[in-house]
Protein backbone atom coordinates (compact mmCIF):
# COMPACT_ATOMS: atom_id res chain seq x y z
CA UNK A 1 0.00 0.00 0.00
CA UNK A 2 1.05 3.61 -0.45
CA UNK A 3 1.55 5.69 2.68
CA UNK A 4 3.11 8.94 3.82
CA UNK A 5 5.75 8.26 6.47
CA UNK A 6 7.81 10.37 8.83
CA UNK A 7 11.22 8.79 9.53
CA UNK A 8 12.58 11.83 11.41
CA UNK A 9 10.90 14.98 12.69
CA UNK A 10 11.26 18.27 10.85
CA UNK A 11 9.84 20.49 8.13
CA UNK A 12 7.47 19.23 5.38
CA UNK A 13 10.42 17.71 3.53
CA UNK A 14 10.48 14.82 6.03
CA UNK A 15 7.16 13.53 4.63
CA UNK A 16 7.97 10.60 2.34
CA UNK A 17 5.74 8.59 0.03
CA UNK A 18 6.56 4.93 0.60
CA UNK A 19 5.27 1.44 -0.20
CA UNK A 20 4.43 -0.64 2.86
CA UNK A 21 2.82 -4.03 3.37
CA UNK A 22 -0.93 -3.79 3.94
CA UNK A 23 -1.33 -4.04 7.73
CA UNK A 24 -3.42 -6.72 9.41
CA UNK A 25 -5.76 -5.86 12.29
CA UNK A 26 -5.04 -7.32 15.70
CA UNK A 27 -7.49 -8.06 18.49
CA UNK A 28 -9.89 -5.15 18.99
CA UNK A 29 -8.84 -3.45 15.74
CA UNK A 30 -10.29 -2.90 12.29
CA UNK A 31 -8.57 -2.16 9.01
CA UNK A 32 -10.13 0.81 7.22
CA UNK A 33 -9.64 1.45 3.51
CA UNK A 34 -9.19 5.20 3.67
CA UNK A 35 -11.40 7.32 1.41
CA UNK A 36 -10.73 10.66 3.10
CA UNK A 37 -7.96 11.62 5.52
CA UNK A 38 -8.39 14.64 7.74
CA UNK A 39 -5.57 17.19 7.56
CA UNK A 40 -5.17 19.03 10.85
CA UNK A 41 -2.72 21.26 12.70
CA UNK A 42 -1.92 18.43 15.09
CA UNK A 43 -0.46 16.52 12.12
CA UNK A 44 2.12 19.29 11.71
CA UNK A 45 2.85 19.17 15.45
CA UNK A 46 3.51 15.42 15.18
CA UNK A 47 5.71 15.95 12.11
CA UNK A 48 7.72 18.66 13.89
CA UNK A 49 8.07 16.56 17.03
CA UNK A 50 6.14 19.01 19.22
CA UNK A 51 3.68 16.22 20.14
CA UNK A 52 6.04 13.29 19.64
CA UNK A 53 5.00 9.95 18.21
CA UNK A 54 7.32 6.94 18.02
CA UNK A 55 9.35 7.02 14.80
CA UNK A 56 8.72 6.09 12.07
CA UNK A 57 5.01 6.89 11.87
CA UNK A 58 2.23 7.53 9.38
CA UNK A 59 0.60 10.89 10.17
CA UNK A 60 -3.09 11.76 10.08
CA UNK A 61 -5.28 11.28 13.15
CA UNK A 62 -8.70 11.21 11.52
CA UNK A 63 -10.21 9.55 8.51
CA UNK A 64 -13.22 8.00 6.88
CA UNK A 65 -13.53 4.91 4.75
CA UNK A 66 -14.77 1.35 4.53
CA UNK A 67 -13.90 -1.41 6.99
CA UNK A 68 -12.36 -4.25 5.00
CA UNK A 69 -11.10 -6.52 7.80
CA UNK A 70 -11.55 -6.88 11.55
CA UNK A 71 -9.46 -8.47 14.27
CA UNK A 72 -10.44 -10.93 16.92
CA UNK A 73 -13.20 -9.85 19.26
CA UNK A 74 -14.45 -6.93 17.16
CA UNK A 75 -18.22 -6.55 17.39
CA UNK A 76 -18.72 -2.80 16.81
CA UNK A 77 -18.10 -2.95 13.04
CA UNK A 78 -17.92 -5.48 10.22
CA UNK A 79 -16.32 -5.66 6.79
CA UNK A 80 -18.19 -3.34 4.43
CA UNK A 81 -19.24 -0.80 7.07
CA UNK A 82 -18.76 2.89 6.21
CA UNK A 83 -17.00 4.50 9.18
CA UNK A 84 -15.21 7.60 10.41
CA UNK A 85 -12.81 8.10 13.29
CA UNK A 86 -10.64 10.59 15.09
CA UNK A 87 -7.60 10.57 17.36
CA UNK A 88 -5.97 7.44 15.92
CA UNK A 89 -2.76 7.98 13.89
CA UNK A 90 -2.21 6.57 10.42
CA UNK A 91 -4.79 8.02 8.01
CA UNK A 92 -2.22 9.29 5.47
CA UNK A 93 -2.24 5.86 3.87
CA UNK A 94 -4.40 3.62 1.74
CA UNK A 95 -5.28 1.55 4.83
CA UNK A 96 -5.25 2.35 8.55
CA UNK A 97 -5.46 0.08 11.56
CA UNK A 98 -7.89 1.66 14.01
CA UNK A 99 -9.12 0.54 17.44
CA UNK A 100 -12.69 -0.59 16.78
CA UNK A 101 -13.95 1.29 19.86
CA UNK A 102 -13.23 4.68 18.21
CA UNK A 103 -14.98 3.91 14.92
CA UNK A 104 -18.41 5.40 14.29
CA UNK A 105 -20.76 4.50 11.50
CA UNK A 106 -21.00 7.32 8.98
CA UNK A 107 -24.25 9.12 8.52
CA UNK A 108 -25.46 8.18 5.03
CA UNK A 109 -26.39 11.68 3.93
CA UNK A 110 -22.99 13.16 4.80
CA UNK A 111 -20.66 10.49 3.44
CA UNK A 112 -16.88 10.42 3.40
CA UNK A 113 -16.45 13.56 1.33
CA UNK A 114 -18.49 15.60 3.80
CA UNK A 115 -15.25 16.78 5.40
CA UNK A 116 -14.42 18.69 2.21
CA UNK A 117 -17.61 20.74 2.39
CA UNK A 118 -17.78 24.11 4.01
CA UNK A 119 -19.81 24.57 7.20
CA UNK A 120 -22.57 26.25 5.18
CA UNK A 121 -22.84 23.35 2.74
CA UNK A 122 -22.81 20.87 5.62
CA UNK A 123 -25.58 22.80 7.34
CA UNK A 124 -27.63 22.78 4.13
CA UNK A 125 -27.19 19.02 3.76
CA UNK A 126 -28.24 18.50 7.39
CA UNK A 127 -31.33 20.72 6.94
CA UNK A 128 -32.32 18.73 3.84
CA UNK A 129 -32.02 15.58 5.95
CA UNK A 130 -34.48 17.01 8.48
CA UNK A 131 -32.07 18.27 11.15
CA UNK A 132 -33.26 21.49 12.83
CA UNK A 133 -31.19 24.68 13.08
CA UNK A 134 -30.93 24.12 16.85
CA UNK A 135 -29.52 20.64 16.30
CA UNK A 136 -27.13 21.92 13.62
CA UNK A 137 -25.80 24.55 16.02
CA UNK A 138 -25.07 21.76 18.49
CA UNK A 139 -22.97 20.00 15.83
CA UNK A 140 -21.12 23.11 14.70
CA UNK A 141 -20.57 24.52 18.18
CA UNK A 142 -20.02 21.57 20.53
CA UNK A 143 -18.45 23.82 23.15
CA UNK A 144 -21.54 23.27 25.26
CA UNK A 145 -20.33 19.76 26.03
CA UNK A 146 -18.73 19.18 29.43
CA UNK A 147 -15.17 18.48 28.26
CA UNK A 148 -13.24 19.54 31.34
CA UNK A 149 -10.40 17.20 32.25
CA UNK A 150 -10.99 14.84 29.33
CA UNK A 151 -8.29 13.47 27.05
CA UNK A 152 -8.27 14.49 23.37
CA UNK A 153 -9.65 11.04 22.51
CA UNK A 154 -12.52 11.45 24.98
CA UNK A 155 -13.27 14.92 23.59
CA UNK A 156 -13.41 13.56 20.02
CA UNK A 157 -15.67 10.71 21.11
CA UNK A 158 -17.94 13.15 23.01
CA UNK A 159 -18.33 15.31 19.89
CA UNK A 160 -18.99 12.24 17.72
CA UNK A 161 -21.51 10.95 20.27
CA UNK A 162 -23.32 14.29 20.15
CA UNK A 163 -23.53 14.09 16.35
CA UNK A 164 -24.84 10.52 16.53
CA UNK A 165 -27.48 11.59 19.10
CA UNK A 166 -28.59 14.42 16.81
CA UNK A 167 -28.79 11.98 13.91
CA UNK A 168 -30.88 9.54 15.95
CA UNK A 169 -33.25 12.30 17.12
CA UNK A 170 -33.59 13.43 13.51
CA UNK A 171 -34.49 9.89 12.40
CA UNK A 172 -37.10 9.62 15.16
CA UNK A 173 -38.63 12.98 14.16
CA UNK A 174 -39.01 11.79 10.56
CA UNK A 175 -40.95 8.61 11.53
Amino acid sequence: MKAIRVQEVGDPNVLQSVDLPTPEPGAGEARVKIEVAGVNFIDTYHRRGWYPLPLPFTPGVEGAGIVDAVGEGVTEVAAGDAVAYGMSPGSYAEYAIVPSRVLVHRVGYIGALGSKRTHAKRATALREAGVSDEQISRIHAPIGLDLGGRSPEEIALAIIAEIVQVRNRSKEARK
